[in-house]
This record gives structure tokens, C-alpha cells and sequence, in this order.
């Protein structure tokens, strides 16, 4: 499958977020299971409070446990530092957008 170009610089500057979002909450690819809930109880409450409009944390905690999750899951690729990690986390990235931006058509062959 060819690389949609303009979708690359996308995906290069949601890896580089990614890297400094991990560093940000001290993400680390073996966070225990209880550590992954406080950190998802803490954003939920904050982002709770920033929308200040009556939004209850508890309705965000789904939301913040898949990014918390996907951080992770980046964490994991970002720890081992090779050319085959860096490029397996701009395909992830890449993949993601791609199928944010694809057709209907596009995303049937796809499957």
C-alpha cells in the first residue's frame, strides 16, 4: 500500500506529542494496573473541572482509560529506541489517521 504524503508529517507530529505526553505523566510501558487508575481518575477529575459544565468525571474515565492505554502502548515501542520501533510508532500513528481519512471504498479494500 502506498503512503499518503500528506498524512506522513500528520503522523510524525502526533508520535512526537505522544513522546512528550508519556514523559508529561511519567507513562511507563509496565504501570501496574492500579497506577493506570489513578492516572485515569486524576485526568478525568481534571478535565472534569476544566469543561466546567457539569460534566461528571465518572463519564470520562472510559475516554481517558483507551488514551491512557494507547500511551502505553506507545511507551512500550518509545522504551526500546531502535529504527524498527520509531518506524512501527509512525506506522501506528500513520494507520490510525489513515483510516480517519479514507472513503468508504478505501476502507472495504482495506479489509
Amino acid at each position: 500500500m502506498e503512503l499518503k504524503q500528506e498524512l506522513l508529517g500528520t503522523a510524525y507530529k502526533k508520535a512526537a506529542r505522544s513522546k512528550l505526553k508519556i514523559e508529561e505523566l511519567e507513562i511507563s510501558p509496565d504501570m501496574t494496573e492500579e497506577a493506570i487508575e489513578v492516572l485515569v481518575l486524576k485526568m478525568a477529575t481534571e478535565k472534569a473541572t476544566l469543561l466546567d459544565d457539569g460534566t461528571k468525571a465518572s463519564t470520562l474515565v472510559g475516554g481517558m482509560e483507551w488514551y491512557v492505554r494507547s500511551l502505553i502502548e506507545r511507551a512500550v515501542l518509545f522504551s526500546t529506541n531502535t529504527p524498527e520501533s520509531k518506524k512501527e510508532i509512525l506506522q501506528l500513528e500513520y494507520d490510525e489517521l489513515n483510516i480517519e481519512n479514507s472513503s468508504f471504498d478505501e476502507l472495504a479494500s482495506m479489509l
